[in-house]
């Protein structure tokens, strides 16, 4: 009976010692799993970079320019040109240390900083070998980040909710301004052709009506030539009998001669040469009544006194009327008895055709070198001209609607070449203006225009340049704007603006330099630029 319980005790025994086994197994695969070693790495190397530092190899400089044994890597002494061998100290001028700052952001600063007594690296790593009393405070730096991207982001979307307002507001706008351009579009097509129809009308109006009138005031002008032929044809047969001493029907020179009036030097005697001042080549011709009044007689008119107009003179003078002071005048005067209407044709008769202007419309119907009214039209012109007017009227009506709608198609053109943004987020800012004050000036952006500045003492504005284009790197196209072509400056270039556009709850200028001679920086924000982040991205790139 010993026998069985003793075999009994040995398996239990054996079970127990096979799950204790198996537990301690266990517990060591766990831990090895748990218990990841850290990478050994040299101080001041980022994680990145670690395959280049192998402690089983010679290390070669990162610029190829040594290579030297791993043992002298942080030995404190420069060996290569671009400190490579020396990241995790001060040796090298040209190093950078790059600090972990687990639970933050890392970083790199210049080796100089390291042990230099200031903690640049929120886990001191940058300064294991100085009196420096340091805080490893990155956890606490990384919810601190981790709060205010919270917050960012928070803004982030806030703002993308507007900038979805602004893409509605902005498709509205594409959509009227399309459709406005459309029939804009339609309607000068149909202007265009219905004011070529009322041209032809116009001009086939104008053309009688310019007939009838060039007939009426023809006619008008013959009956006064006739007249004024007349008129002088009367003068010169009252003058010649006077000139004409011995009476035998022929004016000579020395007839001519005895006339005082035709004396040119003032001296009292008449002579051949005073008649040749006078009246050219003429003076020295035998003249016979009828060739006396159609040549002589007009170049002698002004200047000949007959008896009549001497007595006329002398009985003016004697009358109190004389005593007034009567303004010199241009208009000639003309010897011997003449009626009012004879003294509106003192004129060369050609000349006087020649000046006569009529309105084209009829409406003046004076003559502008006597002021004798025209007579007035017939019927028959008269219908001509209302006609003629009438076609005008509607003509220029039509143009003037043509002329109107190409000014609105020349203004809503700019919607057409200008980049709005993707889905048109930025159209509801065009020719909007914002500024900027600060110290000495004012600066004011208006989009897709202009950006100037004034002076806050007083003074006109200056371009800094007018809008180009959008000008952001790839991936933000609509982050930059770029202003060019401004005011030229004193021995410099033309003025010229960038405009930095990130992403805000309010469309704000914020920010104002010239960080060269004449380019000038400004920072503007605005929900048009707000977009959804990679939340995951985002938070793996910062911790």
């Amino acid at each position: 009976m010993a026998a069985p319980c003793e075999i009994s005790r040995l398996s239990n025994y054996l079970s127990n010692l096979v799950i204790l086994v198996v537990v301690l197994l266990c517990f060591l695969c766990v831990r090895q799993t748990v218990e990841t070693p850290q990478v050994i790495r040299p101080r001041g190397v980022p994680i990145s970079k670690l395959s280049l530092y192998d402690p089983e190899k010679e290390f070669r400089c990162l610029d190829g320019s040594n290579v030297i044994q791993f043992q002298y890597v942080n030995d404190d002494y420069c060996d290569c040109v671009d400190g490579s061998d020396e990241p995790g100290t001060s040796a090298c001028p040209h190093g950078f240390f790059h600090c972990t700052n687990r639970g933050y952001v890392p970083k790199f600063i210049p080796s100089s900083r390291v042990n230099d007594g200031i903690c640049d690296c929120c886990d001191m790593s940058d300064e294991y070998d100085s009196d420096a009393q340091c805080a490893n405070n990155c956890r606490e730096l990384g919810a601190e980040r981790v709060e205010e991207e919270k917050i960012k982001q928070e803004r982030v979307k806030l703002g993308y909710l507007k900038k979805q307002e602004l893409e509605k507001d902005g498709a509205r706008l594409n959509k009227e301004y399309t459709e406005k351009l459309e029939q804009l579009e339609n309607s000068r097509d149909e202007l265009q052709i219905k004011k070529e129809e009322l041209e032809a009308i116009k001009n086939s109006a104008e053309e009688p009506e310019k007939q009838a009138k060039d007939d009426h005031k023809n006619n008008w002008l013959e009956e006064k030539k006739s007249r004024q032929q007349l008129l002088l044809q009367k003068e010169a047969e009252a003058a010649f009998p006077l000139i004409d001493l011995d009476k035998d029907g022929i004016v000579t020179p020395e007839e001519l001669m005895a006339r005082k009036e035709f004396d040119s030097d003032g001296d009292g005697v008449v002579t051949a040469e005073d008649l040749k001042t006078r009246f050219g080549d003429d003076g020295a011709k035998d003249w016979d009544l009828e060739t006396f009044a159609e040549t002589l007689w007009y170049k002698m008119k002004y200047i000949f006194d007959s008896p009549e107009a001497a007595e006329e003179e002398k009985s003016e003078e004697e009358s109190p009327e004389a005593q007034e002071v009567i303004p010199p005048t241009d208009e000639p005067v003309i010897e011997g008895e003449v009626d009012e209407e004879e003294e509106d044709f003192d004129e060369d008769v050609d000349d006087y055709i020649d000046e006569t202007e009529v309105d084209v419309d009829g409406d003046d119907k004076t003559d502008n070198t006597s002021g004798e009214p025209m007579p007035e039209y017939d019927e028959e012109t008269k219908k001509l001209i209302q006609a003629a007017l009438e076609a005008r009227r509607n003509f220029d009506e039509v143009e003037k609607q043509l002329k109107d709608v190409e000014s609105d198609l020349s203004e809503l053109d700019r919607y057409t070449k200008h980049d709005y943004g993707p889905k048109h987020e930025f159209l509801p800012l065009d020719k909007q203006c914002f500024e900027y004050s600060e110290r000495e000036y004012i600066y004011k952006l208006c989009f897709y225009e202009k950006v100037t500045q004034r002076p806050k003492a007083g003074g006109g504005e200056t371009s800094l340049g007018t809008w180009e284009k959008w000008d952001g790197p790839e991936g933000n196209r609509y982050g930059r704007m770029l202003f060019s072509s401004g005011v030229q400056c004193w021995n410099g270039p033309k003025r010229s603006a960038q405009v930095e556009v990130h992403c805000g709850l309010d469309n704000e200028l914020l920010s104002a330099s010239e960080p060269n001679r004449c380019e000038y920086h400004f920072t503007f924000t605005s929900p048009a630029v707000c977009d959804l982040p990679d939340d995951e991205a985002v938070m793996h790139d910062e911790l």
